[in-house]
């Protein structure tokens, strides 16, 4: 499991590393598998090992191996064959012979690698002669519940930020919302309606067309949305006051 950010230098370094330590003594009809969880969910930053981390246990527990999102070719600067990669593009049975293992990368801002090397539960009990579960299990009786519950009260006034290139782009983007509030509706709870405006606000590019909508349910945003919420042009880029950079030595 690679950081794996998708950028351009970053990618052939990791893979370069990751050859040379695990792959020089490797058979060609044997090559290392390698993926990463960004192509599913993105970059989490401080919290993208963690997610590597759980795909990786999830895998080992139900003996598959996941795809890589969207893969189509590697970066020209990595050799799949010469570095005996293969990037899975389907799901796939974890192979049985020996014991599962995997690796999981994780690089930080300041220079930090995290590497954490795990094996499967299930053949650490077999080789063992122990008894055990190596899957959670969740009892019948247990009163946990698995989905929160979905109401559809108001859950205070947030604002639905939208941005896009041109005019016509930010019309398509609040058309593609529109769809995928209405077809969510049933399961949109009050934890995804905050969630939906932060992301929008906080994790998304601002481009020069912009579009704020009000609202405090999900029913209130898509009809604020269909009834076409004014799209404003910004010239030109805010003037800096202060920054904040969170880790001087990147500065």
């Amino acid at each position: 499991e690679g950081h794996g950010t998708g950028t351009a230098a970053g990618d052939p370094l990791e893979a370069e590393a990751l050859a040379k330590v695990f792959t020089g003594q490797r058979a060609a009809n044997n090559p290392l598998i390698v993926g990463s969880v960004k192509t599913r969910i993105g970059h989490l930053e401080g919290a993208s090992g963690l997610a590597g981390l759980i795909k990786t246990v999830l895998m080992l527990e139900n003996d598959l191996i996941l795809p890589n999102g969207n893969f189509e070719k590697a970066n020209e600067r990595i050799d799949l064959e010469k570095s005996r990669f293969r990037i899975p593009t389907q799901v796939e049975p974890w192979p049985k012979s020996g014991t599962r293992r995997a690796s999981v990368c994780n690089y930080g801002y300041g220079g930090s690698n995290a590497h954490v090397i795990i094996d499967s539960a299930s053949d650490y009990l077999t080789n063992r002669r122990l008894k055990g579960l190596h899957r959670r299990v969740l009892a019948r009786s247990s009163s946990v519940k698995l989905l929160p519950e979905i109401s559809e009260q108001p859950t205070g006034a947030r604002v639905f930020l939208l941005s896009a290139q041109s005019e016509a782009s930010a019309k398509l983007q609040t058309q593609q919302l529109i769809t995928h509030l209405t077809t969510r509706r049933g399961s949109f709870g009050a934890e995804d309606f905050h969630s939906l405006a932060h992301t929008l606000a906080s994790r998304r590019s601002q481009l020069s067309w912009r579009t704020a909508t009000p609202a405090s349910s999900v029913r209130e945003l898509i009809e604020r949305l269909s009834t076409g919420s004014k799209r404003t042009k910004c010239y030109g880029s805010a003037k800096l006051a202060f920054v904040f950079s969170g880790h001087g030595a990147q500065w």
